[in-house]
């Protein structure tokens, strides 16, 4: 299994990062690729995530659930076509003067050669595509609040 990391300072507080990035059903509005999410079923602590992508030339249709510890972690567990496996984790740490830590581990597993040889690069561009994207999306809420 192969794991890529990606870990960005912002300025901004915990609470409002982790909410950002527990709000799946809203990532077609402003992250790139994501065309459609449907939150199928919801328990305090689990949401079973039906999702649509194309991103970086792959289309995909896939299921998810997205294990929540506000505001600490997200662990998202998937099967997304072309890999085996694919798990990941944003985390997120005070980091002083409300600023906030936010760490994305991407875990996963390609599911053959073709995949294999591709999924690195493709994982490290999906992580900052995503990073970037909710970054945007903080200043964005800040400046009309």
């Amino acid at each position: 299994m192969e794991k890529y990391t990606l870990t960005r300072v912002v300025a901004f507080d915990r609470d409002r990062a982790f909410r950002l990035v527990s709000g799946i059903q809203q990532y077609p509005d402003f992250v790139p690729g994501y065309r459609k999410v449907v939150v199928r079923r919801r328990t305090p602590d689990k949401l079973y995530v039906t999702q649509t992508v194309n991103i970086l030339g792959w289309n995909a249709t896939f299921d998810s659930v997205a294990t929540l510890a506000p505001p600490r972690s997200l662990v998202i567990d998937a099967s997304p076509p072309g890999f085996r496996t694919m798990k990941i984790e944003w985390l997120f740490e005070e980091n002083g003067a409300g600023g906030t830590r936010i760490g994305l581990i991407i875990h996963y597993q390609a599911g053959n050669f073709l995949a294999r040889r591709f999924s690195r690069p493709w994982v490290r561009a999906f992580a900052g595509i995503q990073v970037r994207a909710f970054i945007e999306r903080m200043k964005a809420v800040d400046s009309h609040a």
